[in-house]
């Protein structure tokens, strides 16, 4: 493998499903493209871009039209890395696909026990619901969850077993774990 010197290195620029991604280094720009048709779609032209930083802010990472904040060092209470990730004018990452909880499981570090935006509601026929209001429409519990007696504000958390693979589990709020932030680029 030839390691050119910083020197050397051409800036670059790619061209993907109508967004120019241009710069050098780690230093990257998107640029729309002009609108001309090259006869590909995508369910949202210009926002596809080809790096995992590229189109997100500093430390955040981009899968698909979303860009996710992995926050592995402290652990804390549901209520205050909801907070956290608000402060980032952001959420926790809420999860549509086995896709996005693959992705969001390996930028955690395969790590388990982390929070993600799902907290639970008094409605017996919506019991739970995402932080940024997106539609319930996935959901990768291990088992059924059982109500708590008395009842405990609930969030859910990432688990991780040898027998079930990645699943959700409820949790109480007041527990302490890692957490993920999420914002959707457009």
């Amino acid at each position: 493998m030839v390691v050119w010197p910083a020197q050397v290195l051409l800036p670059i620029a790619l061209v993907i499903a109508g967004t120019v991604v241009a710069g050098s280094g780690d230093s990257m720009e998107r640029v729309e493209n002009s609108g001309e048709d090259d006869g590909r779609s995508t369910e949202r032209p210009g926002l596809v871009c080809p790096c995992t930083q590229g189109c997100c802010a500093n430390a955040w990472f981009q899968y698909k039209d979303a860009c996710y904040l992995p926050v592995t060092g402290d652990t804390h209470d549901w209520s205050t890395v909801k907070e956290n990730c608000e402060r980032f004018g952001t959420h926790l990452a809420s999860v549509h696909s086995d896709d996005e909880q693959s992705f969001i499981f390996h930028l955690m570090g395969q790590r388990t026990r982390y929070w993600i935006g799902a907290e639970g509601t008094d409605d017996p026929a919506a019991p739970w619901r995402w932080t940024d209001n997106s539609t319930w429409q996935y959901e990768k519990f291990g088992q059924p969850l059982r109500p708590s007696n008395p009842p405990i504000p609930m969030a859910l958390a990432v688990n991780r077993s040898k027998n079930k693979g990645i699943y959700w589990i409820n949790a109480p709020k007041s527990n302490q774990h890692m957490y993920v932030c999420k914002y959707l680029l457009y």
